[in-house]
């Protein structure tokens, strides 16, 4: 099989996603899935409110490139590593499957040199990012957000044949 490199072709948009760690959230807001015999490291659940969904991360997202390195067919440990490779932010080149599928069809290579590629950034902010009117609203906010199984850390079942790891 010959690849071709997609610069010259337009078709749908890679989407970057620059993540960012804020202090006031535990990691990027997201888990790395991957199924037996499938290659590549897929988005599994994004966390709401979270630096990931901020940059657009979305479930059953491919990664294609971490910090503009091929990690397409990369293993869980290759890409785990590579996230953590640089401390406090990440850049996640991602395609969701219909879009990546254009490509593959037509033995075209997904880089970050493509001019159609859409970026998005999850915002730089301090502990103090939002401005309650009183503790009392902020007390609530939280409340209904455990409430709800927010806060709790709570992760889904995941089926035997399905890798998962929080980031």
């Amino acid at each position: 099989m010959h690849l071709t490199a997609a610069s010259e072709v337009v078709g749908p948009s890679p989407r970057l996603c620059v993540l960012r760690i804020w202090p006031d959230f535990q990691g990027y807001g997201f888990n790395l899935h991957a199924e037996k015999h499938v290659p590549g490291q897929f988005v599994g659940k994004v966390e709401p409110g979270s630096p990931a969904e901020e940059a657009g991360l979305q479930k059953g997202d491919h990664i294609i490139e971490v910090n503009e390195v091929n990690m397409q067919d990369g293993s869980h440990a290759e890409v785990v590593g590579k996230i953590k490779s640089n401390p406090g932010m990440v850049r996640l080149l991602v395609i969701n499957k219909d879009d990546e599928e254009f490509y593959t069809s037509r033995n075209l290579i997904i880089h970050n040199g493509m001019p159609n590629i859409v970026t998005r950034e999850a915002k730089e902010r301090g502990v103090n990012h939002m401005d309650f009117e009183d503790e009392e609203e902020e007390e609530e906010i939280n409340n209904n957000a455990d409430e709800k199984g927010e806060l709790s850390g709570l992760q889904e079942a995941v089926p035997h044949h399905v890798t998962q790891f929080e980031i």
